[in-house]
């Protein structure tokens, strides 16, 4: 009935040099842990803005904590609930003057298997304030505090609750203008959790009612949307690329005697290794037709950045029928700043 919740205690959780995440503060010594991730380190993390279709979510984090830093807690006794945001308090150096970090909280089943229950990422250089971003000392300690999406979300006991730092998470945010190595004193770092305490109406909540929506348009389905997502990695060049097959294919509102073409890929990838290999590509084509009229566009978007800019070029071609009625395209270029 009230926020913040007189329910949820903020509980820390300390970061030690062999990979342990236990309840306290910890103590901060002279430890240190070097981070130097690939730059396609979140081949795992599902996209930006999920409209569950497939390959939106993510799956098995497994696969993103190769390259990563991770912390375990023993396996829990009881259940553990947090509601809230978590935030984790870093004490971080780079050897670069633009660094960024990403952090996952995770959930680990008892055979493995790794659930990412919420993230959070931080471009370095606008750490005290977002208007008035400013480049790192390579090799001076930082104090700096990355906040998590709100969640509410309940560990199981026998589960463990895992916390994992990446230096880069290409294609969920765009790669540093060049490699960075951080260095992490996990002896001054601390992990906050809204741990939620268990209340008397646990026991009894309403359960949801029906989904109510409008009535489906009756269509009839031409041609399927075909939608997906996969991860292709070539041993040859040591490049990665995630491609996502988007839209809704093809359909004819019965009513309307409409019929509509959405169709879409986008390739997120890495040639190499380096970040001035990634790129970003898009291709759009939508239609609309009856009977022997039709319309048609096409739009195809690439992004790709050096250390010192993006750069973004587009086409946008249209048809009436067979015959084009507009073609444009773009070249630009936007100054990294701090980026």
């Amino acid at each position: 009935p009230s926020w913040p919740s007189p329910n949820v205690t903020r509980t820390s959780y300390a970061l030690s040099p062999d990979g342990i995440l236990s309840p306290g503060t910890g103590k901060d010594d002279a430890a240190t842990l070097t981070l130097h991730s690939p730059v396609f380190s979140a081949g795992a993390a599902g996209k930006w803005c999920s409209y569950a279709a497939p390959g939106d979510q993510p799956v098995d984090q497994r696969l993103d904590d190769i390259g990563a830093l991770t912390f375990d807690t023993a396996p829990l006794d009881e259940d553990l609930e947090i509601a809230g945001d978590a935030l984790l308090d870093l004490e971080v150096a780079a050897d670069r003057p633009v660094a960024q970090v990403a952090v996952r909280l995770i959930d680990v089943a008892p055979d493995g298997a790794a659930t990412r229950v919420s993230y959070g990422v931080l471009n370095l250089t606008p750490r005290d304030d977002h208007d008035t971003p400013s480049p790192l000392t390579p090799g001076r300690r930082y104090r700096v505090r990355v906040p998590f999406k709100p969640v509410a979300q309940t560990f199981r006991a026998g589960h463990r609750i895992r916390l994992g730092l990446s230096s880069s998470y290409f294609p969920m945010i765009w790669p540093t203008p060049e490699p960075v190595t951080l260095t992490v004193h996990p002896g001054a770092c601390r992990l906050d959790l809204p741990v939620r305490q268990p209340a008397a109406e646990d026991s009894g909540p309403r359960p949801f009612g029906a989904p109510e929506s409008a009535t489906p348009l009756a269509i009839d389905r031409i041609e399927p949307s075909g939608a997906g997502a996969r991860l292709v990695r070539d041993l040859g060049s040591d490049g990665t690329t995630l491609e996502i097959v988007d839209g809704a294919g093809i359909y004819r509102l019965v009513d309307a005697d409409i019929t509509i073409a959405k169709k879409a890929t986008e390739r997120y990838g890495v040639a190499g290794d380096a970040p001035t290999d990634a790129f970003g590509e898009t291709r759009w084509e939508m239609g609309l037709s009856r009977d022997a009229w039709s319309i048609r566009t096409l739009t195809e978007t690439r992004l790709t950045a050096t250390e010192r800019a993006f750069q973004i070029t587009a086409r946008l071609r249209a048809w009436e029928g067979d015959e084009p009625v507009h073609d444009q395209t773009w070249n630009e270029t936007v100054d990294r700043d701090h980026g």
